[in-house]
């Protein structure tokens, strides 16, 4: 058996290779401890029993922390699983305080602009007093290309005469030729000096915007969308223009 040796309040052990010996090691390590931490008796001799007694003493006033502890952090642990998913939620639906955008707020109109669709120069404030689409794509996006159909069915629907304007940053003519090649019928703006795009923080694509007929931002979709998610957000733009609508002068609903 390898007795610790004791240097100071250190100790350098070896455990034992007999089973025999295990007792006896348990021993001179608790002694060891005891050493080091000035549990003696009178006599000068190690105190085991005093050390004994402290040590489980102290086991009993740390157990019930440590079970705080623990309970505490499961529940942040539970807390961040429900809170995460729903942040990233928030950042592409309406209702959220941030769009996902730097510069682009929901309640607050956006950036306006000059855009042409093959009709001559137009602003977006033009369109003001109806909703209005803006979507941010290009033809190399799988999920922009996925969507298309959505857009094409605003356009067949009409649905209450709001506006449409895709944006597609590439070389000039590049979007445009895709619209043909694939007979799809959809009013492209080119911003190949990316000035729409900077302006409203678009990096991934793609990227639509709703405006209400006040011409505030009032649905953000960072990401594919459908047309279930479209026509909804169309729909609840319009009801804000009923709304308003049907207020008299000074403000008073009847």
């Amino acid at each position: 058996l390898n007795r610790p040796r004791l240097y100071g309040r250190c100790h350098i052990s070896v455990e034992p290779t007999e089973p025999r010996h295990h007792e006896e090691f348990h021993i001179f390590k608790n002694a060891a401890r005891a050493h080091a931490h000035g549990f003696k008796s009178s006599s000068g001799n190690v105190n085991l029993a005093t050390f004994a007694g402290t040590e489980q003493a102290a086991a009993r006033r740390t157990a019930p922390r440590m079970h705080w502890i623990r309970a505490v952090s499961a529940a942040c642990v539970a807390l961040a699983c429900l809170v995460l998913p729903l942040a990233g939620f928030a950042r592409k639906h309406s209702g959220s305080p941030s769009t996902g955008l730097n510069n682009i707020y929901y309640g607050v109109r956006p950036p306006d602009f000059l855009y042409d669709v093959g009709k001559g120069a137009t602003l977006l404030s033009w369109h003001y007093g109806k909703p209005i689409v803006i979507n941010f794509w290009a033809t190399w996006c799988q999920p922009c290309r996925d969507e298309l159909p959505a857009f094409q069915n605003l356009v067949r629907n009409d649905n209450g005469g709001a506006t449409l304007i895709t944006l597609s940053a590439e070389a000039p003519g590049v979007a445009r030729a895709f619209l043909r090649e694939h007979n799809i019928a959809l009013p492209v703006s080119e911003d190949s000096q990316r000035r729409v795009f900077d302006e409203y923080s678009i990096g991934p694509l793609p990227v639509t915007i709703i405006l209400d007929p006040n011409g505030t931002v009032s649905h953000v979709a960072v990401g594919e969308l459908d047309w279930k998610e479209l026509h909804a957000a169309v729909q609840a733009a319009l009801a804000l223009e009923a709304a308003a609508s049907q207020t008299p002068p000074g403000g008073v609903q009847p």
